[in-house]
């Protein structure tokens, strides 16, 4: 099993990670429409969800507005999500199995080039020093083939809030984070 995290914040109570098989496609979509329109507007914060991936399903992630369902494919998906339970359970170490060789991290207090084991150790500390409350995924862009920004909201227990960007980069058909800062709002 993966773990897997809905994310997000919606106005519409739209934003809901579905996995379907090809068949499940039109049901699942007028299921989640009627819910949409007939349930009040509420946030949805990171959860986790233990799913068994499948080859022949697809991610569907249902968009604020009707316009604009994102399909992204389950390979790409699943990291992301997997990196963003990472943060959510403020966990450095299992964040740190997709950075790259060397990390460019900026952190309140420390900013520069590190190896994947200087890294882990100063995120550690900061999430030590920042117990998280809350996790939100703001936005994704993939700008290319090759590069994904992932930016999102860290809610501390005493309330802190910061920025957090990531940048994904694909090495090899690998796909591996090459910075990530946190940014106090």
């Amino acid at each position: 099993m993966t773990k897997f995290a809905i994310i997000g914040k919606t106005n519409l109570y739209l934003h809901k990670v579905m996995f379907m098989a090809k068949f499940g496609l039109h049901f699942c979509s007028v299921v989640l429409l009627f819910f949409a329109l007939t349930l009040p507007a509420q946030e949805v914060s990171v959860k986790a969800l233990e799913v068994k991936p499948n080859p022949d399903s697809t991610i569907l992630l249902i968009a604020d507005n009707f316009n604009e369902p994102a399909l992204l494919p389950l390979q790409d998906s699943l990291l992301y999500a997997q990196i963003l339970n990472a943060i959510a359970a403020a966990n450095a170490y299992q964040l740190s199995e997709y950075f790259d060789v060397a990390v460019n991290l900026i952190l309140p207090q420390n900013e520069g080039a590190y190896s994947k084991k200087q890294a882990t150790q100063l995120l550690k500390y900061f999430f030590e020093k920042n117990p998280v409350k809350e996790f939100l995924l703001e936005y994704e862009d993939k700008t290319d083939k090759d590069l994904t920004y992932l930016i999102g909201f860290y809610t501390t227990t005493d309330n802190r809030v910061f920025r957090v960007f990531i940048l994904i980069k694909k090495l090899n058909d690998t796909e591996l984070i090459r910075q990530i800062q946190f940014e106090e709002k």
